[in-house]
């Protein structure tokens, strides 16, 4: 019952409250959603880092190597190009996973 207590009181603290001091590193390490850009945005904003896409999305770097000018755009570039490395990152775990063992 303990332990189920301390989990519980880490996941109203932090996922509630949005008291990153009440993280819990077991429980941090798993997501349903498998850090989906939108999910890391999320837990970095409970964490106090806000805003995060408006932000890199300040920097001409970023702006040139989109084509692009408004700090608007190149948030939208930067997400999609986010979200491309995601699924690709995942079709390519996937595939190897149902390799795994196999020697040639």
């Amino acid at each position: 019952m303990a332990k189920l207590r301390g989990a519980l009181d880490s996941l109203q603290g932090f996922v509630v409250d949005d008291d990153a001091s009440r993280l819990s590193s077991t429980a941090f390490a798993y997501h349903s959603n498998n850090f989906q850009p939108d999910v890391v945005v999320d837990i970095l904003k409970r964490l106090g880092i806000g805003n995060l896409l408006p932000a890199v999305s300040e920097s001409n770097k970023l702006k040139k190597f989109f084509g692009v000018s408004k700090k608007e755009e190149c948030a939208a570039r930067v997400k999609a190009k986010w979200n491309e490395f995601y699924d690709r990152r995942n079709e390519t775990v996937h595939l190897a996973g149902r390799y795994v063992g196999i020697r040639g």
